[in-house]
């Protein structure tokens, strides 16, 4: 079974880290595609990031930390009761 990234954004063409402000769900918890799942910072913006498939949520980062562009933030897993 695939899982799927939430991956952290790039705020600019330096490629400036951002930073995991607050995650909005639980790690473990299962979310329906489409669900904000965190809100990170960069530079000069404040992003809400939503998931693009419905599973169970595995964090990679705690609140606090800072990441480069495209560093997995998140893993979203199907499970079955999520696979249609």
């Amino acid at each position: 079974m695939s899982r799927y990234p939430v991956l952290m954004p790039r705020f600019d063409r330096d490629g400036s880290p951002g930073t995991v402000r607050e995650w909005l769900v639980a790690d473990g918890q299962v979310v329906a595609a489409g669900a904000g799942v965190v809100v990170v910072e960069g530079p000069k913006a404040v992003l809400e990031l939503e998931t693009w498939s419905a599973g169970r949520v595995e964090r990679c980062l705690a609140a606090g930390e800072s990441a480069a562009p495209q560093t997995v933030l998140a893993w979203i897993t199907p499970g079955p009761e999520e696979v249609q």
